[in-house]
C-alpha cells in the first residue's frame, strides 16, 4: 500500500538520508555504462547548493506555503516530494523515487495530485534536466514550457 507522510521538524535525519538516496537514484540503472556528464554536473551542483542545514530545514517545514512528504510503500520509504505554493500555483521542488521503473513515481504522483488539488492552484510547474524524468512528466500530462529561458514542465488544473 502506497502512502505519503508529512515531514515534521523531527525528521531532519531521515530527510538527509532521503537526500543522499536521491543523488544515488539519479543515474539511469537501465543503462549503467552510459554516462550523462551534463546531468552529473547539474545534479552535483544542485545537490551541493540545496543541502539544507537543520535551521533551514526547520524553517522550510514550518513554512505554510511548503509541504514536504516521505513516500512509503507499506512501511518502507521509497521516495520523497516537496511542494511549494505561491502566486496561485504549485512548484514541485523535489520529486523522486529511489528505485525507478517500477511504477512508484506514478503512484507518488497520484497521491501528490490529491494534496495539490486541496490547495487549488491554477497550475503545477517544475524543472527537470533528466530525460527519463522529462518523459515521465509528459506521460503525466505536463506540457513543455519555457520560463525565463529555461525548459520547464507545466500542468494546468481546473476546478468545478
Amino acid at each position: 500500500m502506497y502512502r505519503a507522510i508529512r515531514v515534521t521538524t523531527d525528521d531532519y535525519r531521515d530527510f538527509r538520508k532521503a537526500s543522499s538516496k536521491m543523488v544515488l537514484s539519479i543515474y539511469d540503472k537501465k543503462d549503467l555504462l552510459r554516462v550523462y556528464p551534463m546531468e552529473q554536473a547539474v545534479s552535483k551542483r544542485a545537490y551541493e547548493e540545496s543541502i539544507r542545514m537543520r535551521t533551514k530545514f526547520i524553517q522550510d517545514v514550518l513554512d505554510p506555503d511548503r509541504e514536504m512528504y516521505f513516500f512509503l510503500k507499506d512501511d518502507e520509504q521509497i521516495g520523497f516530494f516537496e511542494l511549494y505554493y505561491h502566486k496561485g500555483k504549485c512548484d514541485i521542488v523535489e520529486f523522486f523515487v529511489f528505485d525507478r521503473y517500477h511504477g512508484h513515481g506514478t503512484h507518488m504522483w497520484e497521491i501528490a495530485v490529491e494534496m495539490i488539488k486541496a490547495r487549488k492552484p491554477s497550475r503545477v510547474e517544475l524543472w527537470s534536466p533528466y530525460r527519463g524524468a522529462q518523459i515521465f512528466w509528459e506521460k503525466m500530462g505536463f506540457e513543455k514550457v519555457t520560463i525565463n529561458g529555461v525548459l520547464c514542465y507545466r500542468k494546468k488544473f481546473r476546478y468545478s
